[in-house]
């Protein structure tokens, strides 16, 4: 708490304070010097107004470890999977269901972000993180012991609940306990984290199921989540919060389970809808029809009652009408979703194409994870040095369209030199351009409503991922069905959907074994179009961010 009677300044750093009106602002010596790139550079009282908690220099680096650590279990738990798929069909005797296994997991962590929001505006960050937790925990146990298929499903959405509310959190939490010029660094932590997860997990369950068997997959979350939560409990300590006091029937009601139900329930016809579409069924058949026709009926719905509730909506329309809160929920949808279709289906490609091993290919898709890395921790540098945002998101959608579209132009005989190099562009522009929305969001909106913003954001974020990867699935079946029925006659279209790519070639002779492998590749070229698309349509979120120095954002909203 500042002293009374602190004399105020109306110098320029004065006003570029981020915090609320009215802060009282350190007096500054008469013969004092500073500059705006000192100020930038250190951060003051009046950059940490807004710290919800004030941590020591060695509490804060142990908390942000468990967070790290949070953030690396929920990551690696989303392509975890992805090499475990034969054994798990293996022994539950069934492929399928095997598209759930990850989009059941996406799902959920798509629907609840916006929910997450609420609940971290209305309730102690605190225990809203550590039930996080504790549901991810669930979800995982479930999976570890599953009997059957079904059940491994349902622990999977379980564990997806809990994941969204563990990844909104971390970011709220920086955003309340980091102070304003560290948060570009701290964020891009997360986005690295994230990305060493997301591409070294095909890598880690190939590990384990070749070992120990996939359910420890999920086992290996348990003691290392108990972890965090026991570090969280003790360190994290707020400050008593001014909440007004609101009855809890009132909190029930500003859930919005409604528009929950609503949104669960599109998002599920969505996605059967694109998962069958094409392939097990012709996109004019009545199931299909159905499908969609139910999502956009649910959708509408969900979209007609969240503008009636208003201020009480999951997404209130002072946030969803803010141009700088969506133009960076639409930029890092477009940015994300390739990232996950390429860390699923370039282990098609080395494993299907070039005849790798899962360890093999795992490690052949380090290029991409050093670039995504590297570039992620200089892109938080530069922002934090400079306070430009803008340069580092336009670099990132060029540099990510042309990538995908240069992973097009791989065959069979392609040489090392081009997966690797163009692996490496893939995660240089994704790395780039990862984490700025979150960033983007903290230093927009006011403290209270940042819990909303980030929601926004991580919606986007999750939502990207969960119906890129079903629409990749359908791309690459649908081609791969058309080449191969046309080139291998005899192979039906029951063979060719069910019987994963690296066993395809089994079904044919000698001769023309060559012939589905290129077909294979064929398939891949087309999701490799699809990211293209979608990695040039994050211009249209950058055409609504503003040219501004992150610290003058604020202000100006």
């Amino acid at each position: 708490m500042l002293e009374k009677g602190v004399r105020e300044t109306t110098s320029e750093a004065g006003s570029n304070n981020p915090g609320e009106k009215g802060a009282t602002i350190t007096a500054i010596n008469d013969n004092e010097k500073s500059s705006s790139e000192h100020e930038s550079a250190t951060p003051g009282p009046a950059a940490n107004a807004d710290l919800e908690v004030q941590l020591g220099r060695k509490q804060l680096v142990v908390m942000c470890i468990a967070m790290a650590l949070a953030i690396f279990l929920i990551s690696i738990d989303e392509t975890v999977i992805v090499t475990a798929i034969p054994k798990i069909t293996d022994e539950f005797h069934t492929i399928s269901d095997e598209g759930w296994y990850g989009s059941a997991y996406l799902l959920t962590m798509c629907c609840f972000q916006l929910h997450y929001g609420k609940f971290y505006k209305d309730y102690p960050a605190k225990w809203v993180f550590l039930t996080s937790i504790g549901i991810f925990e669930l979800g995982s146990l479930l999976c570890g012991v599953s009997p059957t298929s079904s059940v491994l499903i349902f622990g999977r959405a379980i564990a997806g609940g809990g994941a969204c509310g563990i990844i909104s959190g971390v970011l709220i939490l920086i955003a309340r306990s980091v102070p304003l010029t560290d948060r570009p660094l701290y964020t891009a932590g997360v986005s690295s984290i994230r990305i060493i997860a997301g591409v070294g997990g095909p890598l880690f369950g190939g590990g384990l199921t070749d070992t120990i068997g996939w359910r420890w997959c999920f086992y290996i979350n348990l003691p290392f989540g108990a972890i965090v939560a026991v570090i969280f409990f003790f360190l994290y300590r707020p400050a008593p919060e001014n909440r007004p006091k609101v009855s809890k029937l009132a909190k029930l009601r500003r859930l919005d389970l409604v528009g929950l139900i609503l949104f669960i329930g599109s998002m599920v016809c969505l996605i059967l809808g694109l998962q069958f579409g094409g392939t097990s069924a012709t996109w004019n058949t009545p199931r299909i029809i159905v499908l969609f026709t139910f999502f956009g009926a649910l959708f509408l719905a969900f979209a007609a009652y969240e503008t009636w509730l208003g201020e009480e909506a999951t997404l209130p329309p002072r946030i969803a009408k803010n141009r700088t809160v969506m133009a960076a929920s639409v930029f890092v949808l477009c940015i994300d979703a390739p990232y996950y279709a390429i860390a699923y289906y370039m282990p098609i490609y080395f494993q299907a194409v070039l005849g790798v091993s899962a360890l093999q290919s795992g490690l052949r898709s380090i290029p991409q994870l050093f670039g995504a890395l590297l570039f992620s921790l200089l892109a938080g540098l530069y922002v934090r040095k400079t306070r430009f945002f803008l340069p580092v998101v336009i670099a990132s959608t060029v540099i990510t369209s042309i990538a995908c579209g240069l992973l097009s132009l791989l065959t069979p005989t392609s040489s090392a030199g081009q997966w690797i190099g163009f692996q490496l562009l893939v995660g240089i522009g994704i790395g780039l351009g990862m984490q700025q929305a979150a960033v983007i969001v903290q230093q927009t909106l006011t403290p209270e409503d940042i819990p909303l913003g980030i929601a926004s954001v991580t919606f986007f974020q999750a939502s990207g991922p969960a119906i890129m990867v079903s629409v990749a699935q359908n791309v690459f079946n649908r081609k791969l069905a058309a080449s191969l029925q046309a080139e291998v006659p005899e192979l039906t279209l029951t063979e060719i959907i069910n019987t994963g790519a690296t066993k395809l070639v089994n079904l044919v002779a000698a001769s023309e074994k060559q012939i589905v492998i290129f077909g294979i590749n064929h398939a891949l070229t087309w999701v490799w179009y699809t990211c293209t698309i979608l990695g040039a349509l994050s211009v249209f979120g950058i055409v609504g961010m503003d040219w501004h120095q992150l610290n003058k954002l604020r202000a100006r909203k």
